[in-house]
């Protein structure tokens, strides 16, 4: 991972007076992303910068996924193993971004690797146990099956209540306009109670498909 030595405005705040708190980050090379396909997030280190936004590969296949650049937010915050985790594209800690979402640059395969190798290909972090990456995936995976089954919920709950706030709009409409209903229901009466009688007084040329001039008379009789 690259830094990019411009530090960038992420946020001004304005407090009493004219005080002004302005928070600066430095950009990465570094990027971020889901893959929907493996359902693992992850992290490419690039050699160059190429914008906010890349396609990267994913390391469990030989597909890119859409990603986004790593920013670093300066601070002292110290680093703990939650970072390597991280998924945001954003490092707050003081680690600069180096282990920031580090665990999703590793492949699957890797957890099949013995602790030796898994944390020479780690670089000699802290957590070199196979069991990490596993651990860490299966936690993300499970939150984030957790977030999709309460957006489910809510957007059930929403469509109850509209269908519910629905039939109170028109159960006070119809006792407002009962009238109007009553009236409606005694047309339709008359209608069905006049269908059979029209039907029947329909009567057809043999050699032809319209009506004779007796059905035509609907009714004067």
């Amino acid at each position: 991972m690259n830094a990019i030595h411009q530090p960038e405005i992420v946020a001004t705040q304005r407090g009493s007076g004219s005080a002004e708190v302005t928070v600066r980050a430095i950009l990465t090379t570094a990027y971020l992303g889901t893959c929907e396909q493996h359902n693992r997030p992850v992290r490419a280190d690039l050699r160059e910068d190429i914008g906010p936004r890349a396609m990267v590969p994913c390391p469990d296949g030989d597909h890119e996924i859409p990603a986004r650049r790593l920013t670093i937010v300066q601070s002292n915050v110290t680093c703990d193993g939650s970072c390597w985790a991280a998924f945001h594209d954003r490092c707050i800690c003081g680690c600069g971004g180096l282990n920031h979402g580090r665990s999703w640059a590793l492949s699957s395969a890797f957890a099949a690797m013995s602790d030796e190798a898994l944390a020479e290909a780690w670089r000699g972090a802290r957590l070199s146990t196979r069991e990490v990456f596993e651990d860490k995936l299966e936690a993300w995976r499970t939150a984030r099956a957790q977030a999709a089954q309460a957006k489910s919920d809510r957007r059930e709950k929403r469509k109850a209540t509209e269908q519910c706030r629905a039939q109170v709009t028109f159960s006070e409409w119809a006792a407002s306009h009962a009238n109007v209903i009553e009236a409606s229901r005694c047309a339709v009466s008359m209608l069905r109670l006049r269908a059979p009688r029209v039907i029947g007084r329909w009567s057809w040329h043999s050699r032809s498909t319209r009506p004779t001039a007796s059905a035509v008379r609907i009714g004067t009789e």
